[in-house]
């Protein structure tokens, strides 16, 4: 017998069974380990960090254009990004004039139709408060009202704040396409994977 990875030996066993045994037990001990780093690896490559990442940069270039656009043009400066579902989970910015200030709504589900509504877990609706939003939806979108320094917004940590609201609220992962709409950056499309290059 195998107990806790560890061959017994009972007295009287013949000993082609007790080898039998002992390779059976080394045959659940190395499936075990093999099915565990799998496990670990999937977990990793599936994590908040590694969605930003894969992303943010994309993003942050795809604002930068945006806000390099006149400031007095109020219309067509946002990004939206979205999922491709019923349920319309999305994440956008719209930034205002001179860059002092921008308004972010992720979906609330209230402009919806009724049997399109998204239920929120408790999980979700803290992860986007801890982002900045109201998730109060009971007369439109969840909004984070954002004023920026006198230099302006930072495209990547904005970039990393849209991907984390898109990725906690809305189960947004590495495999579902992430469609952007963006007027002044990229009109309609898919955002691309674009991890940042490091610096040495």
């Amino acid at each position: 017998m195998c107990v806790g990875g560890v061959q017994r030996i009972v007295p009287g066993q013949q000993s082609g069974r007790v080898v039998m045994t002992k390779w059976r037990c080394i045959l659940v001990i190395a499936l075990a380990m093999v099915v565990s780093a799998a496990t670990s690896t999937m977990a990793g490559t599936d994590s908040l960090s590694d969605f930003v990442e894969t992303y943010q940069c994309s993003l942050q270039g795809l604002i930068a254009k945006i806000l390099a656009r006149d400031t007095r043009v109020e219309h067509g400066r946002f990004v939206v990004l979205s999922l491709a579902d019923p349920a319309a989970n999305y994440v956008q910015c719209h930034f205002g004039e001179r860059d002092r200030e921008a308004l972010c709504e992720a979906s609330s589900g209230w402009f919806n139709r009724h049997g399109e509504k998204r239920h929120f877990t408790p999980i979700q609706l803290h992860a986007l408060q801890k982002l900045g939003f109201s998730t109060d939806g009971s007369h439109g979108n969840f909004q984070r009202h954002i004023h920026f320094a006198s230099y302006g917004p930072e495209p990547y940590a904005l970039a990393g704040m849209m991907l984390s609201a898109l990725y906690e609220g809305y189960d947004a992962r590495k495999d579902l396409p992430i469609e952007v709409v963006a007027p002044f950056a990229l009109r309609h499309g898919y955002l691309p994977r674009e991890r940042c290059v490091p610096i040495s």
